[in-house]
């Protein structure tokens, strides 16, 4: 299957969390239901469970590819649980098939999260297609990317359709919210450069968090509680459409310079002394990010701040941009100890250039 033929089979929403919920809603899975996911990911994920009325089931992830193991999902298995969720990390494609093995025995779903995956393989298979059902975020630093957006795939065309009923159910967004989305692409495109990367990032988080006068990643309602926000079920407005239309075509060359600057870190890395990213599944990955374990993250990123030099804190917590009172997520501190390790030490490197080995070595701690 090519990415094209994958986007003329799904359903298009808002944001790739959405597509989520209507991949949940569409198995039926509700009150009661357990969720298997990573105890290291993105808290919107586990809000579309909770939003559900089912419970996430955080497991621990390999502290080399930051990938879960199928052995320990086998152990949080249970005969409530309904579908796992499998994650391409930094568009790090996991291998799919001991988990569908495993799942397929138990009659459990398996969804792929390919939020960073887009366009990726695993062992020559494109992402998102091995899996019942998987889905993509079109978010700012994304390979394919509408500035906010996402879509949903099902290999079961029964289900397919129930997807797309739950689209046809949300909601458009508004006439100022296509203007915002609209400017900020504009400025996106002319304005953002890796010099101007931490100003841009304070900038953009006071406007969506403080002011409003942006659209941020996130609302403040997922990021402070598990109340459904009244907006959240949202489709892909028209703006949206036509910029993953006109970025279709670009992908290959994204993908392909992702995949060089990937290379050329693993050669600058060890030289420096630190390890490069692990390979599951062959060297055809999205590379949204190049992640890298350091002594002194603090450190590092402050570094990275006074040099100008554009790296990314993902995932500072198991559920990222949270950082206390994960309980109220059902995370119970403790549970998946590789990942709260990896937490403390984990930052990205850009993979839309290369950073050159003289400005890794001022910055990596």
């Amino acid at each position: 299957m090519t990415p094209e033929t994958l986007l003329d089979r799904s359903s298009f929403f808002w944001r790739g969390r959405v597509a989520l919920y209507a991949i949940l809603e569409a198995y039926g899975i509700g009150d009661g239901d357990e969720v298997i996911l990573p105890g290291f990911t993105c808290v919107v994920v586990p809000n579309a469970i909770l939003y559900r009325g089912a419970r996430p089931i955080y497991v621990d992830i390999d502290p080399h590819t930051f990938l879960t193991p199928a052995a320990y999902i086998e152990t949080a298995i249970t005969d409530r649980t309904r579908a796992i969720i499998i994650q391409n990390t930094f568009g790090l494609a996991p291998q799919v098939d001991e988990v569908i093995a495993l799942a397929r025995r138990r009659g459990i779903r398996v969804i792929e999260d390919c939020a960073h995956g887009f366009g990726g393989h695993a062992d020559g298979i494109l992402n998102g297609t091995t899996a019942d059902a998987a889905f993509f975020s079109t978010q700012w630093s994304k390979p394919l990317s509408t500035g906010i957006g996402g879509f949903a795939y099902c290999r079961d065309p029964a289900l397919r359709k129930a997807i797309a009923a739950v689209a046809k159910r949300c909601c458009a967004p508004s006439l100022r919210e296509e203007a915002m989305l609209a400017a900020q692409l504009l400025a996106h495109a002319t304005l953002l450069r890796p010099r101007l990367y931490w100003r841009a990032v304070d900038t953009y988080r006071f406007l969506t968090q403080r002011t409003g006068l942006a659209l941020g990643s996130s609302s403040q309602v997922e990021l402070l509680g598990t109340q459904r926000p009244s907006d959240y079920l949202k489709t892909m407005g028209h703006i949206q459409r036509r910029v993953l239309k006109q970025r279709l075509h670009t992908l290959p060359k994204v993908l392909a310079r992702r995949r060089a600057t990937a290379a050329a870190y693993d050669q600058i890395l060890p030289d420096l002394g630190f390890t490069a990213a692990a390979r599951p599944g062959g060297d055809r990955h999205a590379f949204l990010r190049y992640p890298v374990l350091v002594n002194d993250r603090a450190a590092t990123l402050a570094q990275a701040r006074a040099h100008r030099v554009p790296i990314g804190d993902w995932f500072h917590s198991p559920l990222h941009p949270i950082r206390e009172e994960l309980d109220r997520w059902g995370y119970k501190t403790g549970s998946c100890p590789q990942a709260e390790s990896v937490c403390q030490r984990i930052i990205n490197l850009p993979t839309e250039s290369t950073l050159s080995a003289d400005t890794l070595r001022a910055v990596l701690i």
